[in-house]
């Protein structure tokens, strides 16, 4: 098994080291431009995708779970310039119409409920206008000093902020059984509706990757009445995309054209994905 770790870990670093060589030539060189400018005026594709961030903070520690705040206010600047900054709800009203957006559109979201997104992300966001939503692990509000609490959520909630479920424990849902996992699924909308006193529209898988979720678990979202539930898997939302499996970008720390190139589609194109997986058994 250790061998086996370190060969994943190993492989893992040759990805990310591809992955951040191929956005330094692909942004210097230009290619990020010439394929954003023929993606919009030439096939008339534009991108819908919902970015997922964690923490916020100062100091970063653990660059795949934080981005700086210095970081973070020029992503929310270039993203303001560069596109629609829309509510998971617009996003699926796209979806529902016909799933052609006529602009290019990004929805933030942050998981876990850390408390740095109130003082971080909600008056940052604030002070620009700008919406989001935040997936709250229930069963931690008022009772880690780590996550927000409901005064927390209550303040952002008037300022417009949205909220949805990241279950009450955060389990890894397809390890723990369909009965545990529908009272994961369940009691999360319910605590968190009792806070907001107004309905839970959307899900967030824990972890999040492909066999972190089943069809079960799939089918008791649905059943429990969310509108949406999203993944932790690579990728922008397309039109006939599942309404309970659908793509995000995982944000974390890294150099500013790292996150250009993400956002504008290259890193995510069929061949660089087909590469980075290839070497790491899963995107980077």
């Amino acid at each position: 098994m250790g061998i086996y770790r370190e060969v994943r870990r190993a492989r893992s670093k040759i990805a990310k080291c591809l992955g951040y060589t191929f956005a330094f030539l692909s942004y210097y060189s230009g290619i990020i431009w010439l394929y954003s400018t023929l993606r919009k005026r030439l096939w008339r594709h534009f991108r819908i995708i919902v970015l997922a961030y964690h923490r916020v903070t100062d100091d970063v520690e653990n660059p795949a779970m934080e981005v700086s705040l210095k970081n973070f206010n020029r992503q929310i600047k270039y993203l303001k310039k560069h596109y629609r900054i829309a509510t998971l709800n617009t996003v699926l009203n796209i979806l529902r119409d016909n799933g052609e957006a006529r602009e290019d559109c990004v929805a933030l979201t942050f998981d876990d409920g850390y408390v740095d997104n109130f003082f971080n992300v909600y008056l940052t966001l604030k002070k620009y206008g700008l919406p989001a939503t935040f997936f709250l692990v229930s069963g931690l509000i008022d009772k880690d000093k780590r996550r927000l609490t409901s005064g927390h959520i209550i303040n952002m909630k008037k300022d417009g902020f949205d909220f949805g479920s990241h279950t009450v424990s955060h389990p890894i849902l397809a390890e723990i059984g369909v009965d545990k996992a529908s009272e994961e699924i369940i009691f999360s909308k319910e605590e968190i509706e009792n806070v907001l006193t107004e309905r839970t529209e959307f899900f967030a898988y824990p972890r999040g990757l492909k066999n972190d979720y089943t069809e079960d678990t799939k089918s008791l979202v649905k059943e429990t009445g969310y509108q949406a539930a999203f993944t932790a898997e690579i990728g922008e939302i397309r039109k006939g995309s599942d309404l309970f499996e659908l793509n995000r970008i995982i944000v974390r720390h890294c150099p500013f054209f790292v996150f250009k190139a993400r956002v504008s589609g290259v890193v995510e194109s069929r061949l660089i994905q087909f590469i980075l997986k290839a070497l790491k058994g899963r995107t980077y």
